[in-house]
């Protein structure tokens, strides 16, 4: 039976929350003893705030596995932030390279590694070809037994994911120009897929906080989206840690379908019956499972949209991980920490969509996604003057600048850092190799 450990904070103090949660695993030497290297995935998909493993949270995990001899030149911290962003920015703003810095340890910045493809599913119609950095090539396949791999992720709430955990976090392991690709129904399925791929050892989830409305909540809604959890979530099982911070959060994989959960655990990754798993700890920390309905943490936004906005959907199909979720997410996220700007403005997506749909709209037109494209792009194209085109629908750095764009904001509106300290942030990336979608710092 999978077990899940579930070690309360108290009085703020994580480490020793974080080494209850090892001894409950069966001690730290199971998993380093004889390793070249130890590899930790945070989660750092931005810099908003509440968005990332706490610094106090890695710094705790280090100070463990420092004080238990491991070396510093050993350790390695890996990520690739989500597109529009890159990962040297998200840790200067979020304060984890000083983390780093403390420790002496490594840091490995996975958009900034060489891409080396990968074939992913077994042979067949169903198989595909994506990209990993050569250093989890490396280290995290090739040499995967010389090593151990830990997983640090944050409890969330998604948009489309209902959770985000374990499985999720380790989307980041993806070669950045890949995660514009196959972000729609295929979305679940390629999450399972990189955990086939790339297992870790063992997941310590940061539980200082629960967030609502995730991944990146807006600044502005902190104080209605954030929560004080104060516990560390433990385990070796996945799909059982998923299930047990679901519960937490409000939700059941089975009950409520979390598609990426069910697709885990018919994929051999681990259990989500939740009465075959043995839970270490209460996990009742925002009331009773019965009236969950009263306390459950929401998952998609809150609908808050500049308020002349219209939307033109197809009829057909207009997905949820896809175009549908990612126009919604993206614009709620940036409108709600700058909802002075109000302009009107006309998005198209989906398929399905005739000339009739889209005659007479409002511009700027943003022409959202290949099926609205492949349906109206011609007819847009020629009817209308202001036109903003998103080839694909996954491709969340241009969505993010065409937005940015549409609501008047210049780049570093939207970065809580110094305009020389981020321009040279990002030479510096580049000089180390950076291959990642981003918006322009300096200019349009």
């Amino acid at each position: 039976m999978s077990i899940v450990s579930i070690s309360p904070i108290t009085n703020k103090d994580i480490q020793q929350a974080l080494e209850n949660s090892i001894t409950e695993l069966g001690g730290l030497e199971q998993f380093i003893s004889g390793k070249e290297k130890v590899i930790i995935k945070i989660n750092g998909v931005h810099f908003s705030s509440h968005s990332y493993t706490s610094p106090e949270f890695i710094d705790a995990f280090l100070t463990i596995l420092i004080n238990a001899g491991v070396d510093p030149r050993k350790i390695y911290i890996i990520e690739s932030c989500t597109q529009g962003a890159f990962t040297r920015i998200v840790f200067k703003v979020a304060k984890i390279i000083n983390v780093i810095k403390k420790h002496k340890i490594n840091v490995v910045y996975l958009d900034e590694e060489p891409s080396e493809p990968y074939v992913f599913g077994e042979k067949g119609p169903e198989q595909y070809e994506q990209g990993f950095p050569r250093f989890v090539v490396n280290e995290l396949i090739t040499n995967r037994e010389k090593n151990v791999f830990f997983n640090l992720p944050r409890l969330k709430c998604h948009w489309w994911d209902y959770v985000t955990c374990t499985l999720k976090n380790q989307l980041g392991l993806l070669h950045d120009k890949f995660k514009k690709e196959r972000h729609h129904d295929k979305h679940f399925q390629r999450i399972v897929d990189i955990n086939v791929a790339v297992s870790p050892d063992a997941h310590f989830v940061d539980g200082i906080t629960a967030v609502a409305r995730g991944p990146t909540p807006p600044e502005i809604y902190i104080e209605r989206d954030v929560h004080p959890a104060n516990i560390v979530i433990a385990g070796t099982d996945p799909v059982a840690i998923d299930t047990v911070a679901s519960r937490i959060l409000g939700y059941d994989p089975v009950e409520d379908d979390i598609i990426h959960i069910n697709l885990a655990s018919k994929a051999g990754l681990g259990e989500m019956v939740f009465d075959n798993i043995t839970v270490k700890g209460d996990w009742h920390i925002f009331g009773s499972w019965e009236d969950r309905k009263e306390w459950q943490f929401p998952y998609k936004g809150a609908d808050i949209y500049p308020p002349k906005t219209h939307w033109v959907e197809g009829k057909e199909r207009d997905c949820w991980p896809g175009c549908l979720g990612l126009s919604r997410i993206a614009l709620e996220v940036i409108y709600s920490d700058h909802q002075d700007k109000n302009p009107e403005f006309t998005i198209v997506q989906g398929k399905g969509l005739t000339e009739e749909d889209v005659t007479g709209m409002h511009e700027p037109i943003v022409l959202f996604g290949s099926c609205a494209i492949n349906d109206v792009g011609e007819f847009i194209h020629e009817n209308y003057r202001k036109i903003y085109q998103i080839d694909l629908g996954g491709d969340l750095a241009e969505i993010a600048n065409v937005f940015r764009k549409v609501l008047g904001l210049s780049t570093l509106e939207m970065v809580p850092m110094n305009p020389i300290k981020a321009f040279f942030t990002l030479m510096n990336a580049k000089l180390h190799g950076l291959d990642a979608s981003h918006l322009p710092i300096i200019g349009d």
